[in-house]
C-alpha cells in the first residue's frame, strides 16, 4: 500500500499548495483567484488523484471560500 500522505506532500510541494486534505487516494484543496483577473474573484475546489498524481476535477464554487486564500493564484 502506498502512503498517500507522502504523495500529497510531494504534489503540494511541486504545485505550491499550502492547505489541503487527504481522503483515501484523493487530495482536495481550494484555490482562490483574485478579483484583478479577467473573470473576477472566484474559488475552485480541486481534487487530485494521488495514484496518477493528476488533477481529477476542478469545480468552481458559487461563493468565495476563505480556505482558498492559502492557495491563492497570483
Amino acid at each position: 500500500m502506498e502512503n498517500y500522505n507522502d504523495k500529497a506532500t510531494e504534489y503540494a510541494e511541486q504545485h505550491d499548495i499550502i492547505e489541503y486534505t487527504v481522503n483515501g487516494n484523493k487530495m482536495t484543496y481550494y484555490a482562490n483567484y483574485p478579483a484583478y483577473l479577467s473573470e473576477g474573484r472566484r474559488t475552485y475546489k480541486i481534487v487530485v488523484n494521488l495514484d496518477t498524481m493528476k488533477e481529477e476535477s476542478r469545480t468552481q464554487l458559487k461563493r468565495w471560500n476563505k480556505n482558498g486564500n492559502y492557495n491563492m493564484y497570483k
